[in-house]
């Protein structure tokens, strides 16, 4: 049998108002706060492009294109995370970006390299 004096199961009263808090303790933080319009949970997502950029340039030593690859998506995932605070991964975009442009470098110079020993091999001043 029912309580007369109990209201119904779905109809239970609701608390008026924010809940109090203590003098002495702020309340707490808002659960998503914003930043730049965007809201977000307080965590910041590592960019896919700037993990690409990584493991693209690591690949780049086998072949010059992953690594121009890297240099291109490196610089891609910098601008991104400079615009938008959710995401982070500016220092793995940093480290895609000269790991890139070294292995760049190096492969030009082994192409320069190659180029002299054979005009040099084709002239007749290597012995």
């Amino acid at each position: 049998m029912t309580n007369p004096n109990q209201p119904p199961f779905g109809n239970q009263p609701q608390p008026a108002g924010p809940p109090s808090y203590p003098p002495n303790m702020p309340p707490p933080p808002p659960a998503y706060p914003t930043a730049g319009g965007y809201p977000y949970a307080g965590f910041r997502q590592t960019h896919s492009l700037a993990t690409a950029s990584l493991i693209l340039s690591l690949v780049g030593s086998f072949c010059v294109l992953t690594a121009i690859a890297a240099v291109i998506t490196g610089h891609m995932a910098r601008k991104r995370i400079r615009e938008d605070p959710r995401y982070d991964g500016a220092g793995i975009a940093l480290a895609g970006l000269i790991i890139g442009w070294v292995i760049i470098a190096g492969w030009l110079m082994y192409v320069a390299f190659m180029i002299s020993i054979v005009v040099l091999g084709a002239n007749g001043q290597l012995h």
